[in-house]
């Protein structure tokens, strides 16, 4: 029995000392999470105090910086006292305390002399360069509660002419769990913007200008350039195409007024008209036959007799191809004048006879004037009235005085006089124009003259040598049918 009880009291105190070694495991493990978890929220603190001080309110400072950079930024270089933007109210207003960007001390230089201003210490902002805010990034008294402050300093570069560097501070009013480490953003930017901005718009006006005088200028030489062609051919006479062979269509006898026809190897049927002299054949039969009767019958007086298929060309060129001014119709002058220049010939050199008006209309500034070209085909029965189909330049003015302080006309005459009449052996041509659009950087239509003071019509002059030495049929008659188109 004795032994029995010995065996089970060993055993029960085996299980009792196996109990307690569980709990204090219990007990030491809960220690350790208790720590741990500690811990953990001691970092979860540090990291939310962390992402707010140095991620919401970072990340504003430096939003709130930037969005005053860019503001001092959009003033103009000059801008400061004693008229200077005050940028610390919204909007922002111009007036005698605004410090804009510290000013200039010659604003009209180039470029002006920069001044500084202003602080980047936000326990001693500088008057006019500070402003704060709240919570939401609204501009507020200082006075007021504020939650950001937003300091800026104006300084100039050593060495450096006509530029500004500009500093934006911008500082939280607290942090959240770190000593003394409230959020700040500094922002720093060069005025030199401002400067290229300026001499961008220099250039731009400046390619204005440019491209202003050149379209003008395209549009004058254009007109001038045609001019000269056409003065230059007119009086040109021809009977059809360049390449065409013109000869009898039948064969003539000799006789007074007998009736004659032409055939042409290309093109329309020649026109002749009344008063053209016609050189006929070639060797000992040729002569020279002023044409009589009518165009659609003409008739001449014949020496000599003349085969079928006999040659037949107009030699020289009309003399008055550039219309005289001492022209008359029916007694009244109907000749060239200073605004209209007539002429008239085979101007485009391709057997069709034209008859050209040009008609200079001078206008003001205000109302410019245009030039007019009408063309049409000198047997054309009426001239049609000039439209704006027919201008050929624009944004036309009068012409300024010569020096004797006498008006310029478009259009002037040298004349020469002949056994024939007058002749236009020389034509000056002034005008003066406008442009479309305003200069940009004056703001003023600025006008540009034009003169050609020698364009020799060579037809004209070229057959009153002729006609003056040699041959006087070389200097041909007028024909009716342009005297009929010159009122």
């Amino acid at each position: 029995m004795f032994m029995s009880r010995e065996h089970n009291t060993s055993a029960f105190l085996h299980r009792k000392s196996q109990a307690g070694m569980s709990l204090l495991e219990c007990m030491i493990a809960l220690a350790i999470l208790v720590v741990v978890a500690g811990s953990v929220m001691g970092l979860a603190t540090i990291a939310t105090s962390t992402t707010e001080t140095q991620g919401h309110l970072a990340s504003r400072t430096t939003e709130y910086a930037q969005d005053k950079m860019e503001q001092l930024l959009a003033l103009k270089f000059c801008d400061g006292p004693t008229n200077g933007t005050d940028t610390t109210v919204f909007p922002a207003v111009v007036n005698a305390t605004g410090t804009g960007l510290a000013g200039c001390n010659n604003p009209g230089g180039n470029p002006p002399t920069a001044l500084s201003g202003g602080s980047l210490d936000p326990t001693s902002p500088a008057t006019g360069y500070v402003d704060y805010l709240d919570t939401s990034g609204n501009l507020v008294a200082s006075t007021a509660a504020w939650e950001y402050i937003r300091a800026w300093q104006i300084s100039v570069p050593t060495g450096s002419a006509g530029i500004k560097q500009i500093s934006v501070l911008a500082q939280a009013h607290y942090s959240i769990g770190s000593q003394g480490q409230v959020p700040q953003s500094t922002v720093v930017a060069l005025k030199t913007f401002a400067i290229v901005m300026s001499g961008m718009g220099e250039m731009m006006n400046t390619q204005g200008r440019i491209a202003n005088r050149t379209e003008m200028h395209a549009g004058v030489r254009s007109a001038t350039e045609l001019l000269q062609q056409e003065i230059g051919q007119a009086g040109k006479v021809s009977l059809g195409d360049p390449n065409a062979n013109v000869t009898l269509a039948s064969a003539v006898a000799v006789g007074t007024n007998l009736p004659f026809s032409l055939n042409t190897s290309t093109g329309a049927a020649p026109t002749v008209y009344p008063g053209e002299v016609l050189t006929f054949d070639v060797g000992a039969n040729q002569e020279n036959v002023a044409v009589t009767g009518t165009s659609a019958a003409p008739t001449g007086t014949f020496v000599n007799a003349h085969i079928l298929g006999a040659p037949v060309v107009a030699l020289g060129a009309f003399s008055t191809g550039i219309v005289p001014p001492s022209t008359t119709c029916g007694g009244v002058p109907c000749g060239s004048t200073g605004t209209v220049l007539k002429l008239y010939g085979d101007i485009n050199s391709d057997g069709n006879m034209l008859y050209v008006e040009y008609t200079c209309s001078q206008g003001t500034p205000a109302a410019p004037g245009v030039l007019y070209r009408n063309e049409i085909s000198i047997t054309a029965a009426t001239k049609p009235a000039v439209d704006n189909t027919m201008i050929l330049l624009s944004n036309v003015l009068t012409n300024p005085n010569d020096p004797s302080n006498n008006p310029v006309p478009c259009f002037n005459y040298q004349v020469q006089s002949s056994s024939s009449g007058d002749v236009v052996t020389d034509v000056a041509v002034t005008l003066t124009v406008q442009p479309q659009n305003p200069d940009p950087q004056t703001g003023q239509l600025i006008p540009e003259t034009k003169a050609l003071l020698n364009i020799s019509p060579r037809n004209v002059v070229e057959v009153y040598d002729t006609a003056k030495l040699v041959d006087s049929t070389r200097a041909q008659a007028m024909p009716a049918s342009v005297t009929n188109l010159l009122p």
